[in-house]
């Protein structure tokens, strides 16, 4: 839902590259070398990746189960970068994502701000959005780590915008 010149500004390439090594074996392995962080932490999630994803220790235990969860606490750490902080200059836009653990379940809401003031990474929906996006976890996170094609995806029906 919303702007697509939005939705086709949101590229793998605004955040640090994934490399191929990573990408070799099973996705979860590439997510916990990229990130550094165990996916799907759950339980063993600390209070203080929480805080790297949203800024506050009350993310849902939801959003902690998913394998995005460590791929939006890197995005949440690149954000206090140089570049980082250079990227609501250059895209201009609020993302919303839906994630879906699986599908038919209830999705968990996340706000990508490349637009107002340095950016912010956090669960929850924004008020107000450039583009919407909607996608079960699995396909989330080959998009963001550049494994499926955004517009593939799309065409495929694995992401709807």
């Amino acid at each position: 839902k919303g702007n697509m010149k939005a939705a086709t500004k949101f590229t793998p390439e605004l955040f640090p590259g994934i490399t191929a090594e990573m990408l070799e074996g099973p996705i979860e392995a590439a997510i916990e070398k990229y990130t550094g962080k165990k996916v799907g932490g759950g339980a063993s999630s600390s209070s203080s990746s929480a805080s790297a994803a949203g800024g506050s220790d009350d993310i849902s235990a939801a959003a902690k189960a998913l394998k995005a969860f460590a791929l939006l606490q890197h995005i949440k750490n690149f954000m206090g970068t140089p570049e980082g902080k250079a990227l609501p200059k250059k895209v201009g836009f609020v993302y919303q994502f839906d994630v879906l653990p699986k599908k038919g379940a209830a999705p968990v809401k996340f706000t990508i701000d490349l637009k107002n003031g340095e950016g912010k990474v956090c669960e929850g929906a924004p008020e107000k959005k450039d583009a919407h996006f909607t996608m079960v976890d699995e396909d989330f996170v080959k998009v963001v780590s550049g494994k499926l094609n955004p517009q593939i995806a799309f065409m495929q029906g694995k992401m709807k915008i």
